[in-house]
């Protein structure tokens, strides 16, 4: 298996945004017509590859504050707990550093809360609503801006 960022419109891109419905949208009752696919030319699109087939997904979106907010994380159901989600978060933080982004943030499903802990985010909001499912306000800070 190995993780790389995707070319907006490509091919892969284009693969990734299938698996995205299929593991995060269509569970929850949305579909691709409720999703914002035209700003994503801005964002980076992060992939978990494993013989030629997309196992994990993650998009990084800049923010104007020296943080990147996390979002649409999500790893092949049938391959959970094989460490393709803590390899794309890890990767994302090390691209995201690279880039001088000072924070990472992230609006996690209550599910997902203890995943982000065992990495070191911590729980900056209460919980609030978003796509119909509870979620928290979740950052890590990746460097010191004063080092």
């Amino acid at each position: 298996m190995h993780i790389q960022i995707v070319a907006y419109k490509s091919a892969l891109y284009d693969e990734m945004t299938d698996r995205r419905e299929d593991w995060l949208r269509k569970p929850i009752g949305l579909t691709r017509a409720d999703f914002r696919i035209q700003e994503e030319e801005k964002e980076i699109h992060i992939a978990a590859i494993d013989a030629g087939r997309v196992v994990g997904v993650l998009v990084l979106q800049p923010q104007k504050d020296q943080s990147v907010k996390m979002r649409q994380v999500a790893v092949d159901p049938k391959r959970r707990g094989q460490g393709i989600g803590r390899a794309l978060l890890l990767f994302a933080e090390a691209h995201a550093k690279k880039g001088g982004f000072l924070v990472m943030t992230c609006h996690a499903r209550e599910t997902a809360v203890s995943f982000y802990e065992k990495h070191g985010y911590q729980t900056v909001s209460h919980p609030f609503e978003e796509v119909g499912l509870p979620h928290v306000r979740m950052e890590k800070r990746l460097s010191d801006p004063f080092l």
